[in-house]
């Protein structure tokens, strides 16, 4: 029986960072798809009830923050200075983000006192 070493750990920071973003994009783009499908089973029969448009909402907004975790693990594997995230930064970084909720990670407020309504929120429906 041989012994199996485990790979060398990547210990660069920003390196674990792009590599979460590129998971985060393959699991935004997988529910995308299922949102599609979804989207192309009810434009061919009745129209949905009430109650399942509220469940393809909240998955709709899954969708959102996987993009939106995407996009901020992406630009902080970017950043000089790994371990301080400087003011200016952060708000360059909140200005690419759709959801409040994503931008509260951020500068660590919870997002309805600490900013306007983002473009895109879980009300926003963009499936049908």
């Amino acid at each position: 029986m041989s012994i199996v070493e485990p790979p060398a750990m990547d210990k660069n920071l920003s390196n674990v960072l792009s590599r979460l973003s590129a998971h985060l994009d393959r699991l935004g783009n997988q529910i995308h798809g299922i949102e599609q499908a979804i989207s192309q089973q009810f434009c061919a029969n009745s129209p949905p009830l009430a109650g399942t448009i509220t469940q393809l909402q909240s998955l709709d907004y899954l969708r959102q923050s996987l993009e939106d975790l995407t996009m901020l693990t992406l630009l902080l594997s970017r950043a000089d200075g790994m371990g301080c995230l400087r003011k200016s930064l952060a708000a360059e970084i909140s200005e690419k983000l759709n959801l409040n909720d994503t931008k509260a990670l951020i500068f660590g407020h919870s997002a309805g006192a600490a900013f306007a309504p983002s473009i895109n929120n879980p009300g926003d429906f963009d499936l049908l």
